[in-house]
Formats: structure tokens, sequence, C-alpha cells
């Protein structure tokens, strides 16, 4: 970019910061009140250098944040003889891991603008650079000390005129010189640097959760739990307090289960009432009975014990001899039954 020079034609933007300093200002003219970027500024007390760069920069659309606002500022070469420290930098660490200007009134301030500091009781006069940052404009000359006035000079005594000279016969003038282009001064500056990386970025939406991974394999068994049976019931308790149960829906039936083992048998129940009269007949009854026994034959079973005898019979009546011819002798009749009493009584 060109910008006009009296007496010089057009001259790059550059060459008259380098010539000025600052815009054209002397040091009498730098800023106290507003800072402004591009241009020189003396902070007042209770000022600091993060609301100086959001006033110049931030405020004025310059730039998006304080952060990159201080790094033009602090590291232009004009702000050389300013002392630096980390105090009030903790926040811009990364950017600036020096730490930055810090704002004392230790130093000459208009006076002497690039006096370092100790060198008075004012604070430093600091240059805030255009939208950018100047790294890339070599260091330019800082604005000198204010002119101080000296005496006024005393008029002399008045000059008397002398007798006034007769001119002489008129010269003619010769042709005019025609001046020639005015040189261009060209100030070939140092070759532009890159400057330092710029901040990191915000960091962007959280995406979408990933589909879920395979299944690990099974840890090993811990060792067993302390837990007493107490405090199992009491956390059970606690948590069914907060957490009461409900019923769900009903379930379906379940598959029936396996019979159960016969019950005891009950007490007999009442005598029914006689059923109507049969209408089987003698010979289906023997024929009945004839087919269970052919399927059922009777077996003889063990002999049982003897029973008891039985009582005497009474005595037989005398025998008379008509008798006997009859029915035989008695005698035979008695020996016989000595005969079975002695077989089953031993």
């Amino acid at each position: 970019m060109l910008y006009p020079q009296r007496g010089a034609g057009w001259i790059p933007l550059e060459m008259r910061y380098r010539r000025s300093g600052y815009l054209g200002q002397t040091a009498a003219q730098i800023l106290h009140k507003t800072p402004i970027a591009n241009a020189y500024y003396q902070p007042a007390k209770g000022e600091t250098m993060a609301g100086i760069a959001k006033k110049a920069y931030v405020d004025k659309k310059l730039c998006e944040t304080v952060q990159r606002a201080l790094f033009w500022i602090n590291t232009s070469p004009r702000n050389a003889h300013v002392r630096r420290s980390t105090k009030g930098y903790e926040a811009y660490s990364k950017l600036l891991p020096q730490g930055g200007i810090q704002l004392e009134p230790k130093y000459a301030g208009i006076a002497n603008p690039t006096a370092g500091f100790g060198s008075g009781n004012q604070y430093p006069v600091i240059w805030l650079p255009p939208q950018g940052g100047d790294l890339a404009i070599g260091p330019a000359e800082v604005p000198g000390p204010a002119e101080v006035p000296g005496p006024a000079e005393i008029p002399g005594p008045a000059e008397v005129p002398g007798p006034a000279e007769v001119p002489g016969p008129a010269e003619v003038p010769g042709p005019a010189e025609v001046p020639g282009p005015a040189p261009i001064e060209v100030e070939v500056g140092p070759a532009p640097r890159q400057g330092p990386a710029g901040p990191r970025g915000a960091i962007g939406p959280v995406g979408p959760p990933g589909p879920i991974g395979p299944q690990g394999a099974i840890g090993p068994v811990g060792p067993p739990g302390t837990a007493t049976e107490a405090v199992i019931k009491a956390v059970l308790l606690d948590y069914l307090r907060t957490h009461p149960l409900e019923a769900g829906p009903m379930g379906p039936p379940g598959s029936p289960g396996l019979p159960g083992p016969p019950g005891p048998l009950g007490p007999p129940g009442p005598l029914g009432p006689p059923g109507p009269p049969g209408t089987a007949t003698a010979a289906i009854i023997r024929d009945t009975l004839l087919d269970y026994l052919r399927t059922h034959p009777l077996e003889a079973g063990p002999m049982g014990p003897p029973g008891p005898p039985g009582p005497m019979g009474p005595p037989g009546g005398i025998r008379t001899v008509e008798g006997a011819a009859k029915g035989g002798s008695g005698l035979g009749v008695l020996l016989g039954l000595s005969a079975l009493s002695k077989i089953f009584l031993g």
C-alpha cells in the first residue's frame, strides 16, 4: 500500500511508520484515555494489559480473543524496553510462556518513551500494533522526548536603513530549468517471518456413541466377602424400603407337574342307599364262578393247628340184643372215637 509523502511522491506505508514511528504523532500526542490500535498509548493507574487489549482490538472487532491481542502487543519490537513477568499472564501461558508487559510506574514516560525500567516514576509508553501485529516490520523509530522550549530571544536595536540603492538595468532571465523527478527513497526491511502457531481451537461437539464392543473374558473370582447375615439382611431391607416391589403382569400358566404320592386312606364314608336288584341268573353266576376257578385254581394251604377238643357227647342208650343185631356192637364206635381223640389230642 502506498502513502503520499510531500516532496517524495508515493512511498510504501511501512516506510512512513519507520520515519515517524507511529502515524505521524509527536510525543505530546501520545494517547492517554482511549487505547487505539496502530498508536502509542500511556496507561493510567488501575489499568491492565488485558483491559487495554480488549478495548483496542476485541471491542473494535480487530481480534476475537484478548489472548491474541496480548500476543501482538508483547511480541512487538517497539515494546522491548518494558519489563516482562508471568504475573497476570497465568491464563495465557500457552501462547506467552515467558509472561508479558508489566504496567508499573517506574519509567520516564513521555519525557523519554524508550527509557527502560527504573528511569522515572511514570507508567511506560507502549506501542499498540496494527491488526495482525508488526513482527514482519522492522524496529521503528520511537518518538523522542518532548522538546523543552528555551528562553525567548531579546530583540536588538532596530537597524537604521541606509540610502536606497539605484537599481541597474534589469537582467534578462534565461530559460527556466525544468526540475527532474524527485528521487524515491526505498528501504528494504528484513524478510517476513512466519509467526508462531495460533492457539488451539475449541473442542468440537461430542459425537454419537459407537457400537458396543465384544464382551471381554470373565475375570478371576474375587475374594470372599465379609458381610454377615445381619448386614445382608439390613441392606436388603433398606433397598426394599426405597424400591418397593411392584407386581408385574401375570405370566403364562406353567406346565403341569408330576403327580404326587397317594395320600393316606380317609375315613369310610356313610353307607349309600341299596342299589337296584341285579339281573344275573343262577346259570350266569355259576358260569362266572367256574371261569374264575379255571384261571385261579384253589391251592391247599398248610395245615393249621389242631383245634380244642369238643365237649363230651351224651352217653349212648342201653343196647339190647335186638339193637346189637341191627346196628352192630357199640364198642367199635367207642374204640374208633378213642383212636381219633388220641390222634388229635396226642
